[in-house]
Parts: structure tokens; sequence; C-alpha cells
């Protein structure tokens, strides 16, 4: 798998020099892979859209893909610091839709906001805003 995943990064356009991080291959080891070699590219090509650094962290995979009862890696809580909100909103978002497999408008639902108000809000946390 991790030969496999790191010859399927460097063949997906995605501008940037990406790497996944160690745990992120241990978590791709540890899962099944119920589908073939297109579900693990479908698997890195939406992590590379949820990456905002040059690594690709587990967080940036879908749940299915991390240990059960893992907790949400949340970098902002993890020196427990008090960090702005919208900081933090900002990682729970990228994680929520990194983890949620239907569509935005059910997402939007779920996480009590309107459609259009989970697409600025994404859209505004890949700008840095």
């Amino acid at each position: 798998i991790p030969l496999l995943a790191e010859a399927l990064l460097a063949r997906l356009p995605t501008g940037r020099h990406l790497k996944l991080a160690p745990e992120t291959l241990e978590a791709l080891r540890q899962y099944d892979f119920p589908g073939n070699v297109r579900e693990l590219r479908n698997i890195l090509e939406r992590a590379v859209l949820m990456a905002d650094g040059d690594e690709i962290r587990p967080e940036h995979l879908p749940a299915r893909c991390c240990a059960p009862g893992a907790a949400p890696p949340w970098p902002a809580l993890a020196g427990l610091d008090i960090v702005p909100l919208a900081t933090l909103e900002t990682q729970y978002l990228r994680w929520a839709a990194a983890r949620f497999d239907g569509d935005r408008r059910t997402l939007a639902r779920k996480l009590g906001i309107s459609e259009r108000s989970l697409y600025r809000r994404l859209q505004r946390s890949r700008r840095g805003d």
C-alpha cells in the first residue's frame, strides 16, 4: 500500500509536492480496501483537496480509513490553548467534510447551517481567511 499510495499521489495533478505522513500511511495499511486501486486513488484525491499544507495527515482521510473511535485530531486543541473560534470552526468543518460521505446539502443539514453557508465557510477556510 505505501508504494502504491506514493505512486498514485505523485501522478495526481496537485500543483504542489505532497507527501503522506507516517500516521496516514499506517491508517491506509490498516484499511481493508473493499474496493480496488480506484478506491485508493479516490481517497487520495479527496485528501489532496483537504490538505492545506504539504503533508496529508490522517484527518484528511475519510472516517472509514481511520481507526474506529479515534478522536478528531484538531491541532488547535493539541496544546489545550485558547484559540480563535474561527480557527477551531475551520478545522472542524474540514474534518467533517473529509469524513462525510454524503452530499453537501445533507452535511449542511447535519451541521445546522445552510448549504450556501457551508460552501462559503469551506471556501474561506481554503483561502486562509
